[in-house]
């Protein structure tokens, strides 16, 4: 507006769970980018995120920034051991029982977590930039979410630095509108609109593998006895 304030609201898709992140910015409460920056974050809450934008993963942007600055050779040395480490990592349902406040332990971290992978060649420009904040770190073309991952595990695992495991998600939307007030699910409405989505696709002239292909994919997202179940 003409007093500079903005906002900003972004949306991640995620493909594997064929759901949208939603994250709002706004200037009236914003005091850093990379500490807890966002006004609201809407999606389903998962049970295990990697948080590097919390405030109390402080300590580890501050490591991965000095590992940065000291150079490829040092972290290709750090690497290597967390990458020893991920072969005595814990079998994934036991890593699945533990609390986000509990998997700092080198045992209980996914072996996927990991990146098989790291861009030296950016971290390299990283280190001849000698970026002064995590900010400005993150910033750097080609320092990617795998890299960035990799860094904050070094710091956890390899230098005692914490890190945030707990979603930041502040609402969950759930079968409505977009008007940004969350409701009860009203499952006789998603019926409603189930029934409405099937006429359609009977209607289409397509073949009966593909509607019955379509038709599938609608149950498994409301299941038609939903409503006898509640």
């Amino acid at each position: 507006d003409k007093n500079g304030n903005w906002a900003v609201i972004q949306q991640g898709m995620c493909p594997a769970r064929k759901t949208a992140r939603r994250y709002h910015w706004t200037s009236l409460s914003l005091k850093s980018f990379v500490i807890d920056p966002h006004e609201i974050i809407g999606d389903v809450r998962l049970p295990i995120v990697l948080n590097m934008a919390s405030s109390e993963s402080i300590n580890a942007q501050k490591v991965s920034l000095d590992l940065v600055k000291d150079g490829i050779e040092s972290l290709k040395k750090d690497y290597s051991k967390l990458m020893r480490l991920a072969k005595r990592l814990a079998p994934l349902d036991k890593f699945l029982t533990n609390t986000p406040d509990n998997i700092s332990l080198p045992g209980e971290l996914r072996i996927k977590l990991i990146p098989m992978r790291l861009n030296w060649e950016a971290l390299n420009k990283a280190y001849e930039i000698q970026p002064s904040s995590y900010e400005e770190l993150v910033e750097i073309k080609g320092l990617g979410p795998g890299t960035i991952r990799a860094l904050a595990l070094i710091a956890e695992l390899i230098y005692d630095a914490k890190v945030c495991w707990k979603d930041p998600i502040r609402y969950t939307f759930a079968h409505g509108g977009k008007d940004g007030v969350p409701y009860q699910v009203n499952v006789k409405r998603m019926e409603e609109v189930a029934e409405f989505l099937e006429s359609i696709i009977e209607d289409l002239s397509i073949g009966k593998r593909e509607k019955l292909e379509m038709l599938n994919r609608l149950s498994r997202l409301v299941p038609r006895d939903a409503s006898k179940s509640v």
